[in-house]
């Protein structure tokens, strides 16, 4: 994940994964996550460049050319450039979304349940910075287990949204 510390415009982002903080930085239990339902948690900037869409395209077996030929993607694609895979912003979504929330909920055993819903509104051309913006919208009790529920819109830096997520984390303690 060190790839993420790239430079996007104005912003350095310094990609430290907040899973590898010790487990005593991390003390907030339910109750407090209670309090933060509703507030908006933003990433900073984080380039997607080529290189990403290459080896995420290597490891797919996915090496369409609107995803890792330029020249042909300049000249016939929609959108005159290369553009990530769906599954690779995905992926890169999910990632944002554990390091961002993980310094609140690293008390417990973080377990993704379920994807709700994604939607790619727009694409993300390679080499564009994103950042996401993630929401708890909720906590749930199902037979006696937590549930967190979060909203996250992946933003490039025109203001497009390319990825929305809503996803399910099970909390265990």
């Amino acid at each position: 994940m060190a790839e993420f510390a790239e430079n996007c415009g104005t912003h350095v982002t310094s990609y430290t994964p907040r899973s590898l903080l010790p487990m005593s930085a991390c003390n907030v239990k339910l109750t407090a996550l209670r309090n933060i339902v509703g507030v908006e948690l933003t990433t900073g900037w984080h380039r997607i460049e080529q290189r990403r869409v290459d080896q995420f395209a290597a490891v797919t077996a996915d090496a369409q050319w609107i995803h890792v030929d330029s020249v042909r993607a300049a000249e016939h694609s929609q959108y005159r450039c290369t553009v990530a895979h769906g599954f690779l912003v995905l992926a890169v979504a999910h990632a944002l979304l554990i390091d961002t929330v993980h310094q609140m909920i690293c008390a417990y055993d973080l377990g993704l349940l379920e994807i709700d819903s994604v939607r790619f509104p727009a694409p993300l051309p390679a080499g564009t910075c994103v950042r996401a913006s993630c929401r708890l919208t909720g906590i749930e009790e199902r037979a006696g287990v937590s549930f967190a529920l979060w909203s996250q819109r992946m933003e490039r830096e025109d203001s497009l949204t390319c990825c929305a997520v809503r996803w399910t984390l099970r909390l265990n303690d």
